[in-house]
């Protein structure tokens, strides 16, 4: 299949090639695993409360116009399509609270596991109002699950410390 185009190495890629394709069109199962996670996670964004807004990169005189107690040092909002996630970071505690941004979703009972970076996972409880505390403050970045008992769970972004 000499050719005034092709090289010899064009030759030996072409034949590596037809070798490639004669062999059977099996996938390793590991591939297919993956794949089908891939596919499954094609939403996750949509489902991830986002951050929104986060007083540690506002502007010194906006922050400082908002915070009526000098206790909390940093106020995060994250959102998601069903509920919001408001964190207040004090000396050695965060305090959440869950709020409904759907009519269907309710915010608490339930539980709210605080997962770092480096994959310890606490879980604290969630009341019926939606409200709990992490104590102490995870000291690297983090991410929660809200899981309220009659509705679906809100995963959020990493926080940074």
């Amino acid at each position: 299949m000499s050719s005034p185009w092709m090289s010899e190495s064009d030759e030996t890629l072409l034949a590596a090639l037809k070798r490639a394709l004669a062999e059977p069109d099996t996938v390793p199962p590991e591939f297919v695993a993956t794949g089908k996670a891939l596919f499954a996670l094609h939403s996750l964004d949509e489902e991830l409360a986002a951050m929104t807004y986060d007083s540690a990169e506002a502007m010194p005189e906006e922050v400082s116009a908002s915070r009526g107690d000098t206790a909390v040092v940093r106020l995060v909002t994250l959102s998601s399509a069903t509920a919001i996630i408001e964190l207040g970071f004090a000396e050695e505690e965060v305090v959440g609270q869950l709020i409904s941004t759907a009519p269907e979703f309710c915010c608490g009972p339930g539980d709210v596991d605080v997962k770092t970076l480096s994959g310890h996972i606490t879980t604290v409880s969630l009341d019926e109002a939606g409200r709990f505390r992490v104590r102490p403050m995870p000291r690297e970045a983090f991410r929660l699950v809200c899981r309220p008992l009659n509705a679906m769970e809100v995963p959020t972004v990493w926080i940074p410390r």
